[in-house]
């Protein structure tokens, strides 16, 4: 009846090693599943701040090529100007000469 008792509480130990093991890995399969899950949102968040820093570089690319081109366009309407300018000065001494 002894060994009996002993072998049950020789089970129970087991049982329960058994049962701390199981709860072990479970905690450490929760923890695992709770990085990843935090690893993943913390990819997708980059990837979102990536892509809107590219978007708002864009806009600030296309913002900057506008202003290129209003200023272009303002150097060539002053060229434009000082050349009809020139122009018109020098045709009245033209058009005085015999």
């Amino acid at each position: 009846m002894k060994r009996s008792v002993s072998i049950g509480v020789s089970l129970c130990r087991a049982a329960n090693i058994s049962a701390e093991d199981s709860l072990a890995r479970a905690i450490e399969l929760q923890a695992g599943l709770a990085q990843e899950r935090w690893r993943k949102a913390v990819d997708a968040l980059w990837r979102e701040v990536l892509y809107y820093r590219r978007l708002r570089l864009a806009d600030r690319e296309r913002e900057r090529t506008e202003r290129r081109l209003r200023n272009l366009r303002r150097i060539v309407r002053r060229a434009l100007s000082e050349y009809h300018r020139l122009q018109i000065e020098s045709s009245p001494n033209e058009s005085s000469r015999p």
